[in-house]
């Protein structure tokens, strides 16, 4: 065979090898990406849902938008500052650590499931559960006499993520009894934990 073919043939090779490489980069790596398959969530927004995002070398993707797709979660309600537009996906932007911080606010009980994606990339299959059982968007007496008649292994009322339903999910529904989608997020340094302090 002649030699000047096969170097050449070698040479189209590498270019292409070289091309492709770097299309990779900035792409999600579900194996090297960050997100919990439980998904706690409420009317109020207590639960941070934490995703970062790699690619193949481990890098951060910043200015990514991820998105929680609640659509294959049938019963799950979501207050309108999570889904203004009404089409069962919250999304957010990566920061420059490739991280996103989520604080989902809704309610309702399912047997299914929220698909974390970004970019394309499916990375996280996660199973929502609220405070709000009833999914009237309200933490009431309701949801506290539904979560003590759960099963101890009811994933619905595990707000903890350790595998049980137990006297810790419930006091979660006691801290939030009375919050709904309109009631302000009492975070660290922020004028709502000093009123949270004092009210």
């Amino acid at each position: 065979m002649n030699h000047a073919l096969l170097r050449r043939a070698a040479a189209v090779l590498l270019a292409l090898a070289a091309l492709a490489a770097p299309a990779a980069a900035g792409v999600p790596d579900p194996r090297y990406c960050d997100a919990d398959t439980c998904l706690a969530l409420s009317p109020a927004g207590a639960f941070p849902y934490v995703v970062v995002l790699r690619d193949e070398s481990m890098a951060p993707i910043a200015g990514a938008t991820v998105a929680l797709d609640f659509n294959t979660a049938p019963g799950i309600a979501l207050c309108d500052s999570s889904d203004p537009d009404h089409d069962g996906r919250v999304t957010a932007v990566a920061d420059a650590q490739g991280r996103v911080e989520f604080r989902i606010r809704g309610g309702g009980q399912t047997a299914g499931y929220v698909i974390v994606g970004a970019l394309g990339q499916t990375l996280r299959i996660a199973y929502p559960r609220s405070t709000d059982l009833s999914g009237d968007l309200n933490v009431g007496p309701e949801d506290a006499a539904l979560h003590d008649a759960l099963p101890p292994d009811a994933r619905a009322g595990d707000y903890d993520c350790d595998g049980d339903r137990d006297a810790a999910d419930r006091t979660q529904i006691a801290l939030q009894m009375g919050q709904d989608c309109g009631t302000v997020d009492v975070l660290s340094c922020t004028w709502g934990r000093i009123k949270g302090v004092y009210r």
